[in-house]
């Protein structure tokens, strides 16, 4: 039956067999200077033993032994990289490439996220520790680590020796493992526990026992693995080959760092045992000392305890973060830890929330102002320093509160000015020494200004506008030019656009015609004026008066006299088809229809819209009248000249323009244009006056058929004038046709009842 070996019982295997074989390994090494673990090169032929092969099935090996290993590296080439790599003045090794290490919020910092102050966004974090996440690239000793002067040579380093004068050569050696090298002609030299720095001159020495005038040099080619154990709280415990030159922060890179449950203040070498370093890595953090960075040995031991007491420092200080903190602390050492307080903090009061004896959580506050020395929490006399000096203890939240972010000892300047903003409030300071002139404020600014004054009474606030006349305050008038106190604000307004574009239109026989900018609450008697008159030919009782804000008046009353004309059309189209005409009769009605239909568009477009009813007349007669309008922007007046006609419009068999006669009367105007047509409405008559204003004309007609009868005088005709005589319309409407279907009750038998068929 055959056997199933799995590959960890092979690897265990292995690893018995290189641990059998170590020996026959180093005793190759002294055999054969051309074999795997030769050292030498430049002179002789490699030896191809039995010894070299069996060097060569232990390194291939120990390759899949190390494959095994929890740690990750560059690339699967085993042990066999420490000898490929050749590099005279750095070390050599393979490059780690640790995991990446996912950062969650860890306990300690879910906790002190209660109680933070400041942008929420930003958690609290536990400091140090993303030194070892924030960078993905792999990890590679050889990349950082020089070959210095004190570094101590051993079993498994490599360096090339270079001669030339009277004698040339270049030789590569390796250290064995009994600390040898073998030179040509020389023979072996101890060399482990040398410094680096003084392998040069105890080689001259060997060489100078059988040779002489020669020049010699040495270089460091590739440098021998060590193997480190990172235990504790590390994200990676394990074993990890390292080169000889790696230092403690090499091993803890390699793991990818502490936890967060791990310290960073008490990261330990142990070696045979013993503890023989203390790496504090807030000393590198906080002020880049690396000097109690260790140089590892093969076999020692990182060792990372769980971390120590803790304290978290938020709100206004340079590096908020939760700190470990290493030995007996004080307020004053947690906060220089954190990078000091901010200009923005408010020191009189300094916050701890304290979890005290196991029971409860507590509060403390401290001022530390400079005039401060009390707790505010005891109210018992303590100095600044003495404050500074209190212990913190383990989970304490120290929070630094902001000063209040309302400027102090300012007054604003806002609006319609150059140089808006607050300004410092000054002694005896006063309006004009805010705006001190016409050039702070902008063009059109209105100089009606307003400050707003914030004040307490009877301890409730209270808001106090006062209204300023800037042009008096820079003049200097007290009443005006009010003293300042803190945050008042001095607010200029500009003057409306409808202010500044308030012009009329004055048209025809006027001594100056053209466009007038007027101010508010000017009357027409004071445009008149500034037109110069009127000149000799004007008309003042023809005066056209024409205003934008009447103009939309009458356009949204036409529209909706417009509605109800249609409406009522409708109705009476509906009861002429329910009326029972014959054809002739109901085609002639919907002529008619037709007709007045059209009705509002005819008004609309004989109807002048947006004009007023004026008298005009010279200024000095037009003041004090109802008549001497106040101007509004848009206005327009237009003086006729002086008419001669007299129009007769409407229902007249010649509409024309007649000649004016004094003293005429309307229907003899309406003589001399024909007549009336057959469907003139003369009730419906009116005269038309030059200025706007309608009359009635209603009276029977004198000379048409009538006994001349007038129910009241007639109006003057005056030149200008129109005699406007509107078409008359009838509705003809005719009983439903179900009247016409019901036998009169009188003529129905008495007792008859519905004929039978």
């Amino acid at each position: 039956m055959p056997m199933t070996v799995r590959r960890s019982d092979m690897m265990v295997a292995l690893g018995l067999s290189l641990l059998l074989l170590g020996p026959l390994s180093l005793a190759a090494q002294t055999e054969s200077p051309g074999s795997f673990l030769g050292a030498l090169e430049g002179s002789g032929n490699p030896s191809t033993g039995s010894s070299g092969e069996r060097a060569s099935q232990l390194e291939r090996a120990e390759a899949e032994i190390l494959d095994d290993l929890p740690y990750t590296r560059g690339g699967k080439k085993g042990i066999k990289d420490y000898s490929k790599k050749k590099d005279t003045t750095r070390s050599a090794g393979p490059a780690l490439s640790p995991a990446p290490v996912v950062s969650l919020p860890s306990d300690l910092e879910l906790y002190f996220a209660e109680g933070q102050v400041g942008d929420a966004a930003v958690k609290l974090s536990q400091f140090g520790y993303d030194l070892f996440t924030a960078s993905g690239q792999p990890f590679d000793p050889s990349e950082v680590s020089l070959v210095g002067p004190d570094y101590m040579l051993g079993p498994g380093d490599e360096f090339v020796v270079t001669l030339w004068g009277l004698i040339d050569g270049h030789y590569k050696a390796r250290v064995s493992p009994e600390g040898m090298v073998v030179l040509p002609k020389i023979g072996e030299v101890p060399v482990a526990g040398i410094p680096y720095g003084g392998l040069k001159s105890l080689l001259e020495r060997a060489f100078a026992k059988n040779y002489k005038n020669f020049q010699l040099n040495v270089t460091m080619a590739n440098l021998r693995g060590i193997h480190v154990f990172v235990v504790g709280g590390v994200q990676r415990p394990g074993s990890y080959p390292l080169h000889s030159l790696s230092t403690v922060f090499h091993a803890l890179f390699a793991t990818g760092g502490p936890t967060k449950a791990g310290s960073v203040r008490d990261v330990r070498v142990l070696r045979q045992g013993k503890v023989v370093a203390n790496l504090d890595l807030y000393d590198f953090l906080l002020k880049g000392d690396k000097s109690r960075d260790v140089r590892l040995q093969d076999q020692d031991t990182v060792f990372v305890p769980l971390i120590g007491p803790v304290v978290a420092v938020t709100g206004e200080v340079n590096r908020p973060a939760i700190y470990e903190l290493k030995g007996a602390s004080t307020l004053r050492d947690v906060l220089d830890i954190a990078g000091g307080v901010r200009p923005t903090a408010y020191l009189a009061r300094v916050q701890v929330e304290r979890i005290q004896a196991h029971e409860a959580k507590v509060v403390l506050d401290f001022d530390l102002s400079l005039t401060g020395g009390k707790t505010i929490a005891s109210r018992k006399g303590a100095g600044r320093d003495q404050m500074l000096d209190t212990p913190v203890q383990s989970m304490d939240l120290v929070k630094v509160l902001p000063i209040n972010a309302a400027v102090q000892g300012v007054v604003y300047l806002k609006g319609h000015v150059v140089r808006p903003g607050p300004y410092q409030l000054r002694t005896d300071m006063r309006i004009s020494d805010v705006v001190q002139g016409l050039g702070d404020l902008k063009p059109n600014a209105y100089m009606e200004a307003e400050l707003t004054r914030f004040s307490f009474q009877s301890d409730k606030p209270s808001i106090e506008i006062i209204p300023i006349d800037l042009a008096k305050a820079l003049a200097g008038e007290a009443s005006q030019n009010l003293a300042l106190r803190n945050l008042d604000t001095l607010t200029v307004r500009p003057i409306p656009e409808s202010e500044l574009n308030r012009e009329v239109l004055v048209k025809g026989e006027v001594a100056r015609p053209g466009p007038y900018t007027v101010q508010r609450g000017e009357r027409l008697s004071s445009l008149l004026r500034r037109a110069g008159g009127f000149t000799s030919r004007a008309y003042p009782k023809g005066a056209v008066f024409l205003r934008e804000s009447v103009k939309a008046a009458q356009q949204a009353e036409l529209k909706k006299l417009s509605a109800l004309h249609a409406q009522h059309l409708s109705a009476e189209a509906s009861s002429l088809a329910m009326g029972g005409l014959d054809k002739p009769q109901a085609e002639a009605q919907k002529e008619v229809l037709s007709i007045q239909k059209q009705a509002p568009q005819q008004f609309s477009a004989q109807v002048t819209l947006g004009r007023m009813v004026v008298r005009v007349d010279v200024p000095e007669k037009l003041e004090q009248t109802p008549d001497d309008l106040v101007l509004e922007p848009g206005d327009q007046l237009e003086i006729p000249s002086l008419p001669t006609t007299v129009s007769v419009l409407g229902s007249v068999r010649n509409p024309t323009a007649l000649r004016y006669r004094d003293g005429a009367e309307p229907n003899e105007y309406v003589r001399v244009a024909g007549g009336l047509t057959s469907d003139a409405d003369w009730e419906g008559a009116y005269l038309l006056k030059t200025d706007g204003s309608a009359v009635s004309l209603y009276a029977a007609p004198a000379g048409f058929g009538s006994n001349g009868h007038r129910p009241f005088d007639l109006p003057r005709v005056e030149a200008g004038d129109a005699i406007v005589v509107p078409p008359r319309v009838e509705i003809r409407t005719r009983p439903l046709p179900m009247w016409h279907t019901v036998p009169d009750p009188s003529q129905v038998p008495f007792g008859a009842g519905p004929e039978k068929k």
